[in-house]
């Protein structure tokens, strides 16, 4: 008999009669995260796609219609260093758009993940939890027959939730049975806790957290320049008509008006986004913090402009908290009839 393993989305078997599970970390992770290429690159639950597919139309469309029509007349009776500008600015927007899909947004690992490691106490000491007097004698292995990550022995990690800690906004979360620290929360979507978590994007198919914020700041940032500097090509090439050789000036206008329109109100949306952002960013809040009403970090926005302006801040990555997801890991399994027998056996029925 042979069970499917829990990752639904890895091609993968357990056979009941093997001892031990081996393979690397983004096979056994748990939660909705994807991983690709063997664990290089990460994103959110697929059910995204559509909405990613939509951001790369509204990316790609009107860039390929630089390059297909106005690029060679601006090239050739403008300016040869507009294409150039548009040709980084593009290049730019993919990369900062791969960056914000592709990689870790902050996650914290569940604690069957820190349990495999051994990582439970290097962790609460750098989310400032302080230690108790405790002898762990946490183990993971894999039960079958539902191929569930299972801890044995396992405490529960409450014990940690000091009234000070409460206090200060750390959260025990009953899914990844840890204490998150302050401004962390757990993405539903990506059923992971993440640090600093701004929001969840579908646009992009990942979380927004404290390891990508200013990759999607930035992102944002670019592709409205980008869109400005093709509305404003393509508005150059439709004003001298039938003098770019290309067709009539009624075909011209109309071509332009189909794809400069959409470009102008995607503009119009972007730039809304971008000033909430940039007014997040200066308040001292996360999307989610605006949004469930939670006051801002620092109590003046104009001393908060300020320090976003002169240091990094915005721009900082946390360490990963997690080894790579190509990093091998070996796993014992155990049945849960045996368990039961074991379970017998130590109360003597």
């Amino acid at each position: 008999m042979v069970d499917k393993f829990f990752r639904a989305d890895i091609d993968r078997t357990i056979n009941m009669n093997m001892d031990h599970f081996e393979g690397i970390l983004a096979d056994v992770w748990p939660g909705r995260t994807r991983f690709l290429f063997s664990g290089a690159f990460q994103c959110g639950p697929s059910r995204d796609w559509g909405y990613n597919l939509c951001l790369w139309t509204t990316i790609l469309a009107p860039t390929s219609f630089f390059f297909a029509v106005p690029a060679a007349y601006v090239w050739n009776e403008i300016s040869p260093s507009i294409v150039v500008v548009v040709v980084g600015l593009c290049l730019t927007t993919i990369f900062l758009f791969l960056a914000c899909s592709y990689t870790d947004p902050g996650i914290i690992p569940r604690k069957e993940i820190q349990v495999l490691f051994g990582i439970q106490d290097e962790i609460r000491t750098l989310f400032g939890i302080p230690p108790q007097p405790i002898q762990s004698k946490e183990r993971l292995f894999i039960r079958l027959p539902d191929c569930k990550l299972t801890i044995e022995d396992a405490q529960d990690d409450r014990i940690y939730l000091t009234d000070e800690l409460v206090s200060q906004d750390y959260k025990y979360c009953t899914t990844c049975q840890i204490i998150r620290p302050p401004r962390a929360s757990h993405c539903s979507d990506c059923d992971n806790c993440v640090l600093r978590f701004d929001h969840h994007c579908p646009f992009i198919n990942n979380c927004v957290g404290q390891r990508n914020y200013g990759f999607f700041i930035t992102f944002i940032i670019s592709s409205l320049v980008l869109g400005l500097m093709i509305l404003f090509t393509i508005v150059l090439w439709a004003s001298r008509g039938n003098d770019t050789g290309w067709a009539s000036e009624t075909v011209i206008t109309i071509v332009a008006c189909v794809v400069g329109i959409p470009t102008g109100l995607l503009l119009l949306t972007g730039l809304g986004f971008g000033i909430y952002h940039t007014y997040l960013a200066f308040s001292g809040q996360t999307t989610r913090e605006h949004l469930t009403g939670r006051p801002p970090q620092v109590n003046s926005p104009l001393i908060q402009a300020a320090q976003w302006i002169v240091s990094p801040r915005i721009f900082s990555r946390p360490p990963r908290l997690f080894p790579r997801m190509r990093t091998r890991v070996r796993i014992p399994i155990v049945h849960e009839a045996q368990l039961t027998a074991e379970l017998s056996n130590s109360i003597g029925v």
